[in-house]
């Protein structure tokens, strides 16, 4: 009898010990899914001079991203903002910070983004499934956009991000792209499978940057309206791999295409 006792006595310290383990995975997944990206705090000396440039909201959240591997996009207001040219510029020395500029190191995303938000209110940025996402306060229900406009899919098989460009370029229209372009750094290597039904230009773009997992869009237009011919594509990886391009070329009365941003 009592080497029956014993045995439902370690029986359920068993089940106990399975339990305690259980629990302790589940609080520790749980805990991994209660941190979100926008908590992930600013190593870098980035400083918002302000009042801000035109184009420096933008640029800042796209920099800010990149600098804390945060996966997402940035959608800028029209105008002639191209990122990688016109990036904020390096911080000033400590000394030659003026009483208005804010030093976000230290800070978290998500505390530097209502920031940058707060000095332009044309921003608004969210937080959706684990991407951060900046755009025009006006964009984000904005029918007219042509990020909310209908595409026919993407079918995505170990592609570089290069051909995930020009797929969504060419399911755009008119005109099929292929670019041509070759990774150059183990990021921009990283193959990308995915396949989309119908979608919308924003959805797979954010669709593209989680299969990639190291990986930043960008939107800028050379001019308004908030039209693909006036669109420029572009991806950035963590490690200083990116690329861009114009979501369209257009064809002129000839069948010769040209670029809609240089013939204003």
């Amino acid at each position: 009898m009592a080497n029956g006792a014993d045995d439902a006595d370690m029986r359920g310290g068993n089940v106990f010990a399975t339990v305690a383990v259980l629990a302790v995975a589940v609080a520790t997944v749980l805990h991994a899914q209660e941190q979100s990206p926008s908590t992930a705090v600013i190593q870098e000396p980035i400083t918002i001079r302000v009042p801000l440039a035109p184009c420096a909201a933008g640029a800042l959240a796209h920099r800010i991203l990149i600098s804390t591997r945060q996966l997402g996009g940035i959608e800028f207001a029209p105008g002639p903002c191209m990122v990688g040219t016109r990036q904020p510029q390096p911080p000033p020395l400590p000394a030659q910070l003026r009483p208005e500029d804010v030093t976000l190191q230290g800070l978290t995303v998500r505390e530097a983004l209502d920031r940058i938000v707060a000095l332009d209110p044309r921003y608004r940025w969210m937080e959706t499934n684990r991407l951060i996402v900046m755009r025009p306060a006006t964009a984000w229900d904005d029918p007219q956009n042509f990020l909310h406009k209908t595409i026919n899919g993407l079918d995505l098989q170990d592609e570089s991000m290069y051909d995930a460009l020009g797929a969504i370029q060419t399911a755009i229209g008119p005109i099929e792209i292929r670019n041509g372009l070759v990774p150059h750094t183990p990021e921009s290597a990283r193959p990308i499978s995915l396949h989309l039904g119908t979608t919308s230009p924003f959805e797979a773009l954010n669709a593209i940057v989680r299969a990639h997992g190291a990986l930043v869009w960008s939107v800028t237009y050379c001019q308004p309206p908030t039209r693909h011919e006036n669109a420029t594509i572009g991806f950035r990886t963590f490690d200083g791999s990116g690329t861009g391009d114009h979501v369209v070329f257009l064809r002129d009365a000839d069948g010769k295409s040209y670029d809609p941003c240089r013939r204003r």
